[in-house]
Formats: structure tokens, sequence, C-alpha cells
């Protein structure tokens, strides 16, 4: 009875130590499984890592600008799609920008007959020497680019252009991201940055330009957005379909322009010249070559200056003719007068009525010019009594 007690007692704790391992054991299990992925999952994260650690040299690496601008003979590589190739591209056009901008550019691109070669390098222009190397090749992708690094990109790189514009933005991240990774295990020194292509009006675009923008700042590349050059050039003719690059003489021009300025830096804008200020002003005067005339306004402009004040001068007057006035005659003498005679009336021209003077009575008209005369006479006759007299006296 006993013996059959501690039997079962044996076989219950057999039992129960049987049940304790197997939960262990499902317990070790189920933990075990989560540490696998969790394993796994940084592996599959570990793939960034690289990019991470090349973010940061990256943010510790000077920027494309100060590269080009402190090393003695910078080369520049451009990856890229159509944009980029044959001479409507937008690279041949940046050989040439450089070039007006003072610099000497030995331009090298791939052969058009082989793309597995690079043709002769041209150089033109004067100044410091830049190397720029186009490895655009019509049709490729970043895959392309990423397999065919060791050959695109030259050990000695300074600057290497990413310039693709992908379809939609399935696996858009990882292709880049290996992109760079190959880049930089073949030119340690290059600093790489993107160039994010225009939005040619499609959803699929907005999106693929969106998600460059978004890579680029989480991995610390910089880039340069042709977008906002294109939108500054409105009304602008810069697609062409028709063409090889896709592009229009403008539309390069502008893209090559954007990455210019990118790269060196934007050139200051020359003033007008003087002539096309003033238009008026000659060498010859100084002071009104120094003034501008405002456009004219419908509206009435005051100035608190006070009006000019308008002085004339008096015409020169010619005095009239001055006539003398009447001069009023003094008294005339009259010669000596006999005191013994009187004065005889004038006679007058006789009258066919008249009768003779001897001794025939006078007619009316005698009558009349006599009391006339008589009339007349007193005046004249106390004039020459008085004058007598004056004369007697001395």
């Amino acid at each position: 009875m006993r013996r059959a007690r501690l039997t079962g007692i044996i076989v219950g704790l057999v039992v129960v130590l049987l049940n304790i391992g197997i939960v262990v054991g499902i317990v070790v299990g189920l933990e075990g499984t989560p540490t696998t992925r969790d394993s796994s999952s940084s592996s599959s994260s570990i793939d960034p890592a690289p990019t991470t650690s090349g973010t940061q040299s990256e943010q510790s690496m000077p920027s494309p600008r100060e590269v080009l601008a402190r090393r003695q003979e910078p080369s520049v590589v451009v990856l890229g799609s159509d944009e980029g190739v044959g001479e409507t591209g937008w690279v041949d056009r940046l050989g040439s920008v450089v070039v007006d901008r003072g610099r000497t550019v030995e331009y090298a691109r791939l052969s058009p007959d082989d793309p597995t070669k690079y043709a002769g390098a041209v150089r033109s222009g004067d100044g410091r020497r830049l190397g720029l190397r186009n490895a655009s090749v019509s049709g490729s992708s970043l895959s392309y680019a990423k397999n065919r690094s060791a050959f695109l990109v030259p050990k000695d790189a300074d600057v290497v252009l990413i310039s693709y514009q992908p379809a939609r933005t399935k696996g858009l991240s990882g292709q880049l991201s290996a992109l760079v990774r190959a880049v930089e295990s073949q030119a340690p020194k290059a600093v790489v940055a993107l160039v994010v292509g225009p939005d040619q009006g499609t959803p699929s675009y907005a999106q693929v330009r969106a998600a460059q923008r978004r890579w680029a700042s989480r991995q610390g590349i910089p880039s340069v957005d042709i977008g906002k050059a294109f939108d500054s050039a409105q009304g602008a003719l810069l697609l062409d379909p028709a063409s090889q690059s896709g592009l229009t003489s403008t539309g390069a021009d502008v893209w090559a322009q954007a990455v210019a300025d990118f790269l060196l830096g934007r050139v200051a804008a020359s003033p007008p010249p003087a002539s096309s200020l003033t238009p008026e002003a000659t060498e010859s005067d100084p002071i009104s070559s120094s003034i501008t005339t405002p456009p004219p306004t419908s509206e009435p402009v005051t100035t608190d200056a006070p009006p000019p004040v308008v002085t004339s001068t008096p015409a020169p007057t010619v005095p009239a003719p001055v006539y003398p006035g009447p001069v009023d005659p003094g008294p005339v003498d009259p010669g000596p007068v006999d005191p013994t005679t009187d004065p005889q009336p004038s006679s007058t021209g006789s009258d066919p009525t008249s009768t003779s003077s001897d001794g025939g009575e006078p007619s009316s008209s005698s009558d009349a010019e006599e009391s006339s005369s008589t009339d007349e006479s007193p005046t004249s006759l106390s004039e020459s009594t008085a004058d007598i007299s004056d004369t007697a006296t001395m």
C-alpha cells in the first residue's frame, strides 16, 4: 500500500517536471523567435547603415561649391540619362556656361558610337581648369550607373552629380542609396549631389520629385531643384519631346545655368550701361547724363518747391516824336504914326450899286463895312494912342 502510494507520488512529480520542461521549452522557443527576427531585421536595416555613416561623413565634408573653389584642378562627373545626352543636353551646355564664367573646361563624354568608352576630351576657355565628364546614357537607370560605376566614375573625381528622373517611386530610395555607396567606394573623396529634374506635369513625376527631395534631406545629400529654375522661366518653351534630350535649347540653358549656380555660385548681374539709363545724355553734358526723366503720369505731380519766377526784360521803347506846340506871337510894335493924320479906313471893293464918293450917299454894304471897321478900331486906336503917348514922353 505504502509502496503503491510512493510510486504514485513519484509518477506525479515526474509528470509535473515534464510539464514544467515543456512549458519552459515553449517559452524559450517563443522568445527565441522574436530574437531571431530582431537580428534579421537589424541585418536588413544594416543596408542603409553605410549610408548613415556616409551621411555623417558627408555632413562633415565640404559642399560641392567649396570643393570646386578650394581644389586647384577639380573634376565633376555627371551620372544621368536622356536629359544630359548629346548636343541638346544640359551637360554640354554646362560646359559652355562654365567657360563663359572665366574657367577652362576639359570636357569628355561617352562616345555616341560606343558608350563603353569615353571620347577624346576637348579643352576650351581660359582660367582655372575644371574637368567635366558626361556619363549620361540614353535609357539608362540608377541600377545601370551602379553596375558601371567603376568605369563611369574616375577614382580622382571631386564631385559626382546624380541626375536620373525615374518614372515611379517604387524602390527609388534603395536604388539611390546603392548608387551612392558604389560611388563612394570608387571615389572615396568625391562629394555626391542630387539633381532633381523638373516637373513634367504628370502625377508620377511630381511624386518622384517629392521622393527624391525627401531622400536627399534624410541622407544629408546636397541637391539642386531644376523645377524651381523652370518655374522662374515661365512662358518659355523648355521641353521638346522630339529632341534627343527632351529639352529645347532654352530648356538646356536654364538647366545648365541652375547647375552652374549650384556648383560655382551665382554671378552678380552687371549694371546696365549709362546710355540705357539716360538715352538723352551725351559725353559733353555730364550734368544731364546723371539726370533721369521720370515717366509721364496721368495724375498731376505736386512738389514742395515754389514755382520758378519768370522775369521778362522789357523791350526797348522808342520815344514818339514831339511836335512843337502853337507859338503865340508877341505884340508887334507899329511904326511911328503922324499924330496930325487920322487913319483912314481901308476901302473895299466897290459894289455896283454904290455911288461915287463925291457927294453921293454910301451904299448899304459900305455902311456895314464901315460899322464893322468902326467896332474893331477902338482897340487898335487906343493901343496906337498909348504908343504915341509913350513916344512923346520919351
